[in-house]
């Protein structure tokens, strides 16, 4: 999907300005909605493929994976259970923003982001 978003930003009316994201929402049984791109130096009018999404505001856990991309899961498992420990209510949503790239995967730098609800 990125490849997607890459080829669009080449004749776009605005420019990079900021590290790749993933973020994650609609999860259920049934399915999950992956969206992926990166934020922009302005609003844009949609297309086809791109379309122009603001992240609301709001509260988040948030932590740092350092690592292959194959172990995130074991940051996942421990910004959860931070969450849980301080009873932290999760909306669902959740991104993840990847760092610089490396040839180094034990370098690479995620940051894991969950939604929390802030009633």
């Amino acid at each position: 999907m990125f490849d997607i978003v890459y080829a669009w930003l080449r004749d776009a009316p605005v420019r990079q300005a900021g590290h790749n994201y993933a973020l994650y929402d609609q999860c259920t049984p049934q399915g999950l909605r992956v969206r992926v791109g990166f934020p922009v130096s302005g609003r844009f009018a949609d297309t086809d493929l791109v379309r122009c999404v603001e992240l609301a505001p709001g509260h988040a856990a948030h932590a740092v994976h350092v690592g292959p991309y194959a172990n995130m899961h074991r940051t996942y498992a421990v910004l959860h259970a931070w969450c849980s420990q301080r009873a932290l209510a999760l909306t669902g949503q959740s991104w993840e923003v990847y760092g610089d790239p490396t040839e180094d995967p034990s370098k690479l730098a995620t940051g894991l982001f969950l939604r929390v609800d802030e009633a």
